[in-house]
């Protein structure tokens, strides 16, 4: 439905082991209720990223003009349908959920949806922050007078479904690209069901019931149940998909952690737009009623009084026992829980370094793509370890991840610390070898460490970093960021994975061309690193 621009910070805190089964485990990580919703969602007011015509409403607004409220143990949530709409367009509601979430299964029972009436476009959907290159899954999707539900992935170049014979609605469109070539724009690949009673006045007129969304490594699957026929299962709290009746929709043939992660749940109700309004000339029972979408929005209050979702619970489960070997994470404000299906092996490295450094802070910084090999970028996770282990312990310490975007944001804490989180990374990265994706931008990686050493202005900072040059997207930026991170005066060391020679140009820069600072990691050791390391960046710190 639309763009989701809150960037979540992304840094592991809690880890919890479990041991592995062959068959899925949900336990519970999320439960909003009625009287919660309003503390665990953000209001979205800007103007609609899908173009409609809709005054999207702050909370107090919502909650004033009874669009937002609580009815008899429910949440109503619904737009207003008593006067003439002006301005940006008839007044809604948009939230999106404050954590984020990495796989699970999310479970939403509901009495209501938005009614199927002219002029409307609802949605229930899960999204990631810089859209669409961190997935988008709409779950339940609709307008106008439309029957059955559409349900519909959106991503960058690379994925697609595929028809695997196992569920009950039918492919619409196949290739998930938004930008995909011989498909309408932004479409998606997409699942229509020729059930009634899965979307808008055919829900409504059955009472309502629950929809169920599993995302996992391999799949994504979409059921709705009926107010008659839930699983027993899923209203014991004990949910078991593979027990299910097939599916409404299943999305498969994807590499799914590539393209999906870190989303919020949204839920959303908005007018004519981008779908909506572009296909109201062609759907006879709409058209006839007003020359154009926006006119009848906004000239017809009364015809969207059922406009509203009424829900009863929506209930976010993860798997305790993952089977597939996928890492599921609920991130919660700036606090992420990761749950994998096997222990991890800590490594400890002992020295005895000097006590004390003029430096204040030494920084890491790793590409996380498929280009560097799952042996070097494990390499490089040893080369961080011997180096802490070899400079003073009282200096602050930080790591970053970066690839299509930043995944592991820069913290500066304690040397304890430091080493509890890069366990808490590098546990993940054994488990999955995520993140792995394709794209590498250095600016923002770059901007981490500008923002730590501007807010420390009398520091000294050292900055080990591995790349992968030759294959950097945004080289111009990058090399802005570089001459920042030179006039800093920020020791800047290299671990490169180029194909080659070395193209020093960008990181030539970031070193200011001191000799020593740049080497070729690829198939080397932690040790054989160390070695070159110890009598450059390590001397350094320890000598000041």
């Amino acid at each position: 439905p639309g763009l989701q621009s809150n960037m979540r910070s992304f840094t592991a805190i809690t880890l919890t082991l479990l041991v592995s089964t062959a068959y899925a485990n949900y336990g519970l990580v999320d439960d909003y209720s009625p009287s919660n919703f309003g503390s665990k969602f953000d209001f979205f007011t800007d103007n609609d990223p899908t173009h409609g015509y809709v005054n999207y409403v702050d909370q107090g607004t919502a909650e004033s003009m009874g669009l937002f409220q609580q009815r008899n143990g429910k949440l109503y949530m619904g737009v207003d349908f008593t006067n003439v709409a002006s301005g940006r367009g008839r007044n809604s509601v948009r939230i999106s959920s404050k954590n984020v979430y990495t796989h699970g299964l999310f479970i939403l029972d509901m009495d209501h949806m938005p009614d199927s009436q002219c002029g409307t476009w609802p949605a229930f959907w899960t999204v990631g922050s810089n859209w669409p290159n961190n997935g988008e899954i709409d779950i339940i999707e609709g307008v106008n007078k439309q029957t059955g539900n559409a349900m519909t992935l959106h991503t960058n170049a690379g994925c697609s479904t595929t028809n695997t014979h196992d569920f009950t609605g039918h492919i619409v469109w196949p290739n998930c690209d938004v930008n995909a070539p011989g498909q309408p724009g932004n479409a998606g690949c997409s699942i229509k069901s020729d059930l009634p009673q899965t979307y808008g006045s055919g829900f409504n007129a059955g009472g309502g019931g629950v929809y169920a969304t599993e995302w996992t490594s391999d799949t994504i699957r979409v059921w709705f149940f009926p107010r008659s026929s839930i699983p027993s299962d899923i209203t014991n709290g004990n949910p078991n998909p593979n027990a299910w009746d097939v599916p409404l929709a299943k999305f498969s043939g994807c590499d799914f952690n590539g393209h999906f992660h870190d989303h919020s749940i949204v839920f959303d109700m908005t007018f004519c737009g981008d779908w909506a309004g572009s296909v109201w000339s062609s759907d006879g029972a709409c058209s006839n009623q007003a020359s154009s979408c926006v006119d009848y929005v906004q000239n017809n209050p009364a015809a969207f009084r059922d406009v509203y979702w009424l829900i009863n619970s929506l209930k976010v489960y993860q798997n305790n026992a993952v089977g597939d070997g996928q890492v599921s994470s609920t991130t919660y404000g700036d606090q992420t829980t990761y749950f994998w299906p096997s222990s991890v092996t800590e490594i400890t490295t002992e020295a005895n370094p000097p006590s004390s450094s003029n430096y204040t802070a030494m920084i890491f910084i790793q590409e996380m793509t498929r280009y560097i090999s799952y042996e070097d970028r494990s390499n490089f996770f040893g080369l961080i370890r011997k180096i802490v282990a070899a400079i003073p312990h009282t200096l602050q310490f930080g790591y970053v991840q970066y690839g299509n975007s930043i995944y592991e944001f820069l913290q500066l804490t304690d040397y304890d610390t430091f080493l509890e989180n890069l366990d808490d990374c590098e546990a993940i990265f054994n488990i999955s070898s995520n993140p792995n994706g394709s794209l590498v931008y250095i600016a923002p990686a770059f901007d981490q460490i500008l923002s730590a050493v501007y807010g420390n202005p009398k520091g000294r900072f050292a900055v080990l970093l591995s790349g992968e040059q030759d294959r950097i997207k945004d080289p111009n930026a990058g090399n802005t960021a570089s001459k920042k991170i030179a006039d800093a005066q920020i020791d800047f060391y290299v671990v490169d994975y180029s194909t080659g020679i070395i193209p020093f140009g960008l990181w030539n820069v970031s070193t200011g061309g001191l000799p020593n600072h740049i080497i070729n990691g690829t198939g080397q050791t932690a040790d054989q690193l160390f070695s070159f390391f110890q009598n450059t960046l390590v001397d350094d710190i320890n000598n000041g």
